[in-house]
């Protein structure tokens, strides 16, 4: 808005000013959207590995439970 009322006068310095306005608003979006992006990633990348690590420990109990299930059949028979 601030850019436009400058511009308004068209004269080539007041025409610079709105270009680099705009061209720095673009920047700035760009720049947000990209950090945007890069959280996103990140927090997948997270989530990822924390569903990993879970699926880890549902394993090692499975096979703890298994083991023990095991052991005391094997005591029972004997």
């Amino acid at each position: 808005m601030v850019c436009f009322k400058l511009a308004k006068g068209g004269d080539l310095s007041m025409l610079l000013t709105l270009t680099t306005c705009l061209l720095s608003h673009d920047f700035d979006i760009m720049k947000k959207a990209k950090e945007k992006k890069r959280k996103k990633e990140t927090r997948e990348r997270k989530n990822k590995k924390r569903a990993g690590a879970a699926d880890l420990r549902f394993l090692a109990s499975l096979k703890q439970t298994m083991f023990s299930a095991r052991f005391a059949r094997k005591k029972s028979s004997t």
